[in-house]
């Protein structure tokens, strides 16, 4: 008894240094810390996001329970899990037009994860059959219906791209501009296949087709200022080691990020932003207003179906003109 007890005690001091230990070193250990708390904290309040929607049903409650279960920061994942969760719930009655009724039933606020969590849930459903994506395509919002495509690429190669690289070939199935989507979703899963590590990010899109490279830097850059909004220098600090070609779709993919946060949570944002030092907030608060104006710009000009991509494009250039004026000329 008395040697189990030391054995358990033994093991205990054991995990507790490890710990201190992680914290304590920088670098790469400090940054896997870090990974494996935010990993864990973001599947759980995806998949409880799907669970409490299954459960719950009614969009008023379901909206009170996300915001009371989960804090402010990991609130985002929930909703995106619940966009899947509703997805699951449309399919069984007017699938597109229901999934459109629930989803701004529940909150106009995350509206760009809604679609990423449909994306989910079709891939589960229907693989690589394009022609099942269309009949929901023609059911639901023109402009931002595309996004799902993002979830299709992000499920598709979360789990499996590192022991087969070839998952990206599923892309092939959809057209073009899905395909462009899909790559996006690939970027933000290669940002936590990769565990934050800017380095080996670059080598693996230095393997994407070029045509797509950019859409994939895209992705990267979302989930670079999502998961790391409380940590916004460190992730400014990541630019320098972007390679100066793909800037632009990189800090394309931040300002999306960044304006995702924007909408869900003002409290949080602001807290955050006024946390930052001038220089980097003035660069995001320059980059938000270029986004709108382009969307303003794009919404004016182009066809709804066309919509979301000529965006992306038109604010590439735009903010990499704003942020490396210096560097392009």
């Amino acid at each position: 008894m008395v040697k189990k007890l030391l054995f358990y005690k033994i093991i205990i001091l054991t995990i507790i240094f490890s710990i201190f230990y992680f914290i304590s070193r920088g670098g790469r250990l400090k940054l896997r810390y870090l990974f494996l708390i935010r990993y864990w904290k973001i599947l759980y309040s995806f998949f409880s996001g799907v669970v409490l929607t299954l459960k719950v049903k009614d969009m008023n409650k379901l909206n009170v329970k996300l915001n009371t279960k989960f804090s402010p920061f990991y609130r985002g994942f929930a909703f995106e899990g619940a966009g899947l969760g509703i997805a699951i719930l449309a399919f069984s009655l007017e699938k597109g037009k229901s999934f459109e009724e629930m989803t701004k039933q529940l909150s106009k606020k995350s509206i760009y994860q809604y679609y990423v969590g449909l994306g989910w849930f079709l891939w589960f459903l229907y693989g690589r059959k394009k022609g099942k994506y269309e009949l929901w395509l023609k059911q639901i919002d023109l402009r931002h219906g595309i996004i799902l495509f993002d979830g299709v690429g992000f499920s598709s190669c979360f789990k499996l791209y590192k022991s087969n690289p070839q998952v990206i070939n599923n892309f092939k199935n959809f057209n073009n501009n899905q395909q462009r989507v899909c790559y996006q979703g690939f970027g933000r899963s290669l940002w936590f296949i990769s565990r934050f590590d800017i380095i080996y990010v670059n080598k693996e899109i230095e393997k994407v087709d070029l045509q797509f490279q950019e859409d994939v830097y895209s992705g990267v850059g979302i989930a670079v200022a999502y998961s790391w909004f409380d940590r916004i220098e460190q992730a400014f600090m990541l630019l320098d080691k972007v390679p100066e070609e793909f800037k632009g779709p990189f800090c394309q993919g931040m300002a999306f990020g960044y304006e995702a946060r924007r909408l869900q949570d003002e409290a949080l944002w602001n807290k955050h932003i006024k946390a930052i030092n001038k220089s980097t907030r003035q660069t995001i608060l320059k980059w938000l207003f270029v986004l709108k104006h382009t969307e303003i710009t794009v919404a004016n000009e182009k066809e709804k179906d066309n919509f979301y991509l000529e965006w992306v494009d038109l604010l590439r250039e735009n903010i990499y003109i704003k942020r490396f004026n210096s560097k392009k000329n």
